[in-house]
């Protein structure tokens, strides 16, 4: 994408008095099945506005009459960053919420599901305050609870499974999660213990 068309869309976002409200933002990345919807989910328990960028891809896909299957929601998730760039899921998730959330009221905002450094510098742009964090967990660990949740949309098979690690890692997930400001280990199976310990980390950093 060329930058006159990034300096488009970010003056569009920019102005928006919903985006201009916001005073931090959480930004959490992770490999599927570290427990990043956990972590989102606790936040909006707390009350918090949370965002997710995976929806943004169903919902496209979705919109071209496709089945959210792994096959349909990667190619969309292609075609979408071929036509505005690296960062195009970040400029429909700052649209969404522009559009949909109440920042007014609550100025923080949960990102969940950043995939690559292009769309971390987006939200660097056109939020006044951002911490990235990495959810992280093995990829045994991960492996039985995707094959557990039987998703439509992701692959239920071990090569599968690591097919799409090898995807998230060319998008770029490795180098966010290399430079996290924060890293939250997950790797019991204590939901409730690990809600709790995000409960506790996320009301020391708002």
């Amino acid at each position: 994408m060329g930058r006159s068309i990034e300096w488009k869309y970010d003056r569009e976002i920019i102005n928006n008095m919903r985006i201009r409200h916001i005073e931090k933002a959480l930004l959490i990345t992770g490999l599927p099945g570290s427990g990043k919807s956990l972590l989102a989910s606790t936040a909006r328990e707390l009350g918090i506005n949370v965002v997710s960028m995976g929806e943004m891809v169903f919902k496209e896909t979705l919109k071209r009459g496709l089945e959210l299957t792994a096959e349909n929601v990667s190619r969309v998730a292609k075609d979408v960053r071929e036509q505005l760039g690296e960062g195009a899921v970040a400029y429909l998730t700052l649209r969404e919420i522009s559009k949909q959330y109440d920042t007014k009221s609550n100025h923080i905002i949960v990102i969940e599901g950043l995939r690559s450094l292009a769309e971390y510098n987006i939200f660097l742009r056109n939020f006044r305050k951002v911490f990235l964090i990495a959810v992280l967990a093995s990829q045994e660990k991960r492996y039985r609870r995707l094959i557990g949740r039987r998703r439509q949309d992701i692959e239920m098979d071990y090569w599968g499974l690591l097919l799409r690690d090898f995807r998230e890692i060319n998008f770029g997930i490795s180098d966010l999660i290399a430079n996290a400001d924060y890293y939250l280990i997950n790797e019991g199976d204590d939901i409730e213990g690990f809600k709790d310990t995000c409960r506790i980390f996320i009301k020391e950093i708002i």
